[in-house]
């Protein structure tokens, strides 16, 4: 795979983001091959054994007015691409594989026989060596991710909110989700929904499942991964009627929840070049339809934009001390939107589930919010922090040794917890070793209570790999009411580890 998305590159060369956009064209034909082997269609393999560009092109609208609007980003795929990239694409995604000594695989591959986390694998497997160690960036293994869930699933708390409805789960740092992906499949099997509920399905992802990363590749991965497992185990004829049949002819149908940050309009271009985007906001998200053709002004002081349309009326209200804005529909209020400064440009952003932002340093993500569960594992030793930022890192969290970046993760969190709220967490195991942490151990078992610590140093072969740095993983909540007596300390060999996780099976 990393070898055709370098061919891919290299057809690209004159665009400045040929990387972003070989990720991107991989990831699609993945996430479109997932789907329509599970619906028996071979549009995408017939478009790319063709080499038609623009059906190509047309099969990416295709999908994202049928499933979701957020899908794929409208616009960002060149329409002059090369030929040469389907020809590249074909042989993995078309009806034979093609192995890399051009040897065709009898047998194609059927992608709805395949895992879904197949998709974070590859995206995994493509990430640049140097992009992983400069950032930190460590991916879990599923054998870990699955006896953490484990061991969370062991609250009552977190029971009782499953059963209740109201269960609001947080990745931090969430790369392409494997463990939303993963606690989202578990929910969903211990609230024993069936298969075919795909409204239930996707109201409990879009309720409970939250995420933010500063990658948005890893983000889109992340989403891709949530909407196939609504599809997961679905009949393929349930598919086709409720979905493609339904949309072709025109009726309601069902799409995928919007998960990720959506781009609405720039504070500086309205009115201008993007009050058409503005409008088409307010008419397909907020059902305004009296907007349309509207009159559109701004304030003289920049703060505000009015619409009106006879005896309707809309203002749009900068909160800069929020980095917000917000919405007034004929005097009353509705839900606030994010502002963000981008090269000198203000954007405004709608906040969904899936937030690409630094979840360290922008302290208005999910601002005065709680969650009743955060998982994760956050980037271990980042190695570029600015001085800016080690400058906040001194005077927000002064406990941390030497800038460690999953130090910084696990008091950050402390923002988005209550008491009785629980943590799982993937960090490196040095932050409890070294000599030079012991400040840092001494305020984290002060500010939490630590139910059960994981030391996987001598499960490496199994985990992360024998050359990697050891692990841990922390099971803590804040609740520190009830006097503990003793904390779950684990070093389990490699045979314990494979019968609590099923590891050996897995392998």
């Amino acid at each position: 795979m990393k070898d055709k998305k370098s061919k891919i590159k290299n057809y690209l060369k004159d665009f400045p983001e040929s990387d972003e956009i070989a990720q991107k064209l991989i990831d699609r034909c993945l996430f479109i091959r997932f789907l329509e082997d599970r619906i028996e269609r071979n549009k995408l393999k017939n478009l790319l054994e063709n080499r038609d560009v623009k059906g190509f092109l047309d099969l990416f609208d295709y999908y994202n007015d049928c499933l979701n609007g957020d899908l794929f980003e409208e616009g960002d795929i060149p329409t002059n691409i090369n030929k040469q990239i389907l020809v590249e694409l074909n042989e993995i995604f078309g009806k034979h594989y093609k192995y890399k000594d051009n040897q065709i695989a009898l047998v194609p591959y059927q992608f709805d026989k395949i895992p879904i986390l197949l998709i974070s694998h590859i995206y995994e497997n493509l990430l640049k060596r140097k992009k992983r160690n400069s950032e930190g960036i460590v991916f879990t293994p599923e054998n870990v991710v699955d006896y953490t869930i484990d061991e969370v699933f062991k609250s009552e708390f977190l029971k009782n909110k499953i059963e209740n409805n109201n269960i609001r789960v947080l990745d931090p740092s969430c790369g392409s989700g494997i463990f939303l992906a993963k606690f989202f499949k578990r929910m969903v099997k211990e609230k024993k929904i069936g298969s075919q509920d795909i409204h239930k399905k996707s109201d409990l992802l879009q309720k409970s499942i939250y995420g933010i990363d500063i990658n948005p590749t890893a983000l889109r991965i992340a989403a891709f991964s949530l909407y196939l497992e609504i599809f997961d185990g679905l009949p393929p004829e349930i598919i086709k009627k409720e979905v493609i049949e339904k949309y072709e002819a025109g009726g309601e149908h069902f799409m995928f929840p919007g998960l990720k940050e959506k781009h609405l309009f720039n504070w500086n271009n309205v009115p201008g070049v993007d009050s058409e985007k503005l409008l088409k906001f307010l008419n397909n998200n907020l059902k305004i339809e009296w907007a349309e053709n509207a009159d559109i002004k701004k304030s003289d002081d920049g703060k505000s934009i009015t619409i009106n349309k006879d005896s309707n009326s809309l203002i749009i209200k900068l909160i800069g001390e929020k980095n917000k804005t917000i919405l007034e529909i004929n005097g009353v209020g509705s839900p606030e939107y994010i502002l963000k400064e981008e090269n000198g440009e203000l954007n405004t952003y709608k906040e969904n589930n899936l937030i690409n932002r630094n979840s360290l340093f922008e302290d208005n993500i999910f601002k005065d919010e709680k969650f009743d569960l955060i998982l994760g594992n956050p980037p271990w030793s980042y190695k570029e922090f600015s001085e800016d930022e080690k400058r906040k890192i001194k005077e927000k969290w002064p406990d941390v040794s030497n800038y460690d970046s999953s130090q910084c993760f696990l008091f950050k969190i402390e923002d988005w917890m209550d008491e009785d709220n629980m943590v799982g967490m993937v960090v490196n195991l040095s932050n409890f070793t070294n000599q030079n942490a012991l400040i840092f151990r001494k305020s984290f078992l002060e500010k939490y209570s630590l139910d059960k610590f994981l030391n996987l140093i001598n499960i490496k072969k199994i985990t992360f790999g024998s050359g990697s740095e050891p692990a841990c993983v922390l099971i803590f909540n804040k609740n520190h009411g009830v006097e503990k007596n003793d904390i779950g300390f684990i070093i389990p060999d490699m045979t314990q580890f494979s019968e609590l996780t099923e590891a050996v099976r897995q392998l």
